[in-house]
């Protein structure tokens, strides 16, 4: 006699059988699969006192990072602002060999480098050939950078070039100094009337 053909699982019970191997493979990653979860510990004992420990790991990852202000600027923000230093002649002072001060703010300018990745140095280097009004020139050499307050060195300008770098020693990897600019022009040699303009630019390096 002809075999009958086997019959084929109908559709409920092919969806049974998938719901319990999910489940069965569900059950086995739970039991054997790593899983990040928290440390449990059960101290099971007879009556009386009982202690149990579990622990937690901590990290924290933290940037490397470098922050330079001279004159107007905002913590930890980039600021496109540029102070201007102004030095105020009198008729008087031209040539006569006396120093002159700037004129607020550059009077007293706050600047600050902060940095976490080691020593960090300090320069500045101003155009190539100094305060310019048309033709006539004075040299970077004429300004005298200084501090009033705090522990940031004020670095000397260099001409077209960065001038002498100061080095920054950090403590436990950390660099945090500030301090008070001023400036001073020698005036030591009569120059042309006019307005004489020179931009510096200050560059902190974390190697």
């Amino acid at each position: 006699m002809p075999t009958a053909p086997l019959a084929l699982p109908s559709v409920s019970l092919q969806v049974a059988m998938q719901r319990l191997l999910a489940i069965t493979a569900a059950s086995f990653c739970i039991s054997f699969c790593p899983v990040a979860q928290a440390e449990s510990d059960l101290s099971p004992g007879p009556a009386g006192p009982l202690d149990t420990t579990a622990r937690l790991d901590f990290r924290i990852t933290v940037p490397r990072m470098l922050f330079l202000r001279v004159g107007a600027g905002t913590y930890f923000a980039d600021n496109a602002a540029v102070s201007r230093v102004t030095f105020a002649m009198t008729a008087a002072q031209i040539g006569s060999g006396a120093a002159v001060p700037a004129t607020a703010p550059g009077a007293g300018m706050g600047a600050t480098v902060r940095a976490n990745g080691g020593d960090v140095t300090l320069s500045a280097q101003g155009v190539a050939g100094g305060l310019a009004n048309g033709a006539q020139r004075i040299a970077w050499s004429q300004i005298f950078p200084s501090i009033s307050a705090g522990t940031l060195p004020n670095p000397v300008i260099g001409n077209g070039v960065p001038g002498p770098a100061s080095t920054l020693l950090a403590v436990a990897g950390v660099v945090n100094r500030s301090a008070t600019y001023r400036f001073t022009y020698a005036n030591g040699v009569p120059v042309a009337a006019g307005t004489y303009n020179g931009r510096v630019t200050y560059t902190a390096a974390l190697p």
